[in-house]
């Protein structure tokens, strides 16, 4: 079940930070995003675990992946789409017109389902990761009034 993230999920999320990301946000900050009105946070959940979370950034009329995450045991099970399409609907819902994100270009799984959803690579950020230090491919999409690719 995919909700809004609440304080109450903040442990869940941040060890998932812990576990994935080699420069993983704080508590604090994770926090903050939780309580930003400019930002979509929902998590994936299965019973009381929290299988994943998505951050989107709003910055009308644009937006912002700023982080999409699912635990690996639960990878391949089709969360993190699930995810995507929340963000995506909660970005028409809120009049975005374009969305932004950067990822690892190694992370082809990402790549895939970014493209899926019709991002299209519009350029690159050398060096923009570190541990290990690594490009991010930037790509972008436009918000359409019915996503193609999205399951009601």
């Amino acid at each position: 079940m995919i909700k809004q993230a609440k304080v109450y999920h903040l442990p869940q999320i941040a060890a998932i930070e812990r576990e994935i990301f080699s420069d993983p946000w704080s508590a604090e900050l994770l926090a903050r995003k939780i309580e930003d009105s400019n930002t979509i946070f929902c998590v994936a959940e299965d019973g009381d675990a929290v299988k994943g979370y998505a951050i989107l950034q709003l910055i009308a009329p644009e937006a912002e992946v700023i982080n999409i995450a699912v635990v690996p045991s639960a990878r391949q099970q089709g969360i993190g789409r699930c995810l995507l399409e929340v963000l995506l609907r909660e970005a028409e819902t809120q009049q975005i017109e374009t969305i932004h994100l950067e990822v690892r270009e190694s992370n082809q799984a990402a790549i895939v389902l970014y493209r899926a959803f019709s991002f299209q690579v519009v350029g690159l950020r050398k060096h923009y990761y570190q541990n290990p230090r690594e490009h991010a491919i930037r790509m972008c999409c436009q918000v359409r009034s019915k996503h193609d690719n999205l399951s009601n």
